[in-house]
Parts: C-alpha cells; sequence; structure tokens
C-alpha cells in the first residue's frame, strides 16, 4: 500500500464539463483551472500535491460517481484514503460504492 502525502485533505473525482454541485463546490472553483485537460482525479489541496495535482483514470464512470456531488470528494486521513470501486458485470465503467 502507497500513502498520500500527509498534508492533503481530500481526492476528488469531477467531470469539469459540467456544472458544479454537492458540498464540495468551493473545491471545485479552485480545480476548473485544469479545464481542458484530460483530467477526472484531483488532489486537494493542489498546492501540496507536488506537482501531480490531477490523473485521468481511465474507464471511470465520472458521470455516474459525479450524479449527486461534483465534485465527489473522499477524505484523506493520514495519507490514507479508502476508494471503493464497483462494476457490475453489465456495466461497462468502473464507479465508487
Amino acid at each position: 500500500m502507497k500513502k498520500l502525502q500527509t498534508d492533503l485533505d481530500y481526492v476528488c473525482f469531477s467531470d469539469l464539463t459540467k456544472s458544479l454541485t454537492g458540498q464540495h463546490t468551493e473545491i471545485g472553483e479552485e480545480l476548473t483551472i485544469y479545464q481542458g485537460n484530460e483530467a477526472n482525479m484531483f488532489f486537494y489541496p493542489r498546492e501540496n500535491t507536488c506537482n501531480i495535482p490531477y490523473q485521468s483514470i481511465n474507464h471511470l464512470d465520472v458521470e455516474k460517481i459525479t450524479q449527486s456531488a461534483n465534485p465527489y470528494c473522499i477524505v484523506v486521513s493520514g495519507g490514507n484514503v479508502d476508494i471503493n470501486l464497483e462494476k457490475g458485470f453489465s456495466d461497462k465503467l468502473v464507479g465508487l460504492n
């Protein structure tokens, strides 16, 4: 298991081409500087990301993940984050649970 920077607060998933919704819209506002990049996963706060503020995860169902909140953010605690992936037999893309 690899640890993240301990000074990160969140790992967020977002579709920056869509409206920001949910409790982390302020984080989403900061992430919009990456609009136009192939990116769907972000580390926050971005000044603590060691020059790797975002990633593009292939085969990720970002539309489903951000259905109720865009960005969808998961708390980082002590450099650890729990991300539960889910994919049904007939699903083409991977989601989060």
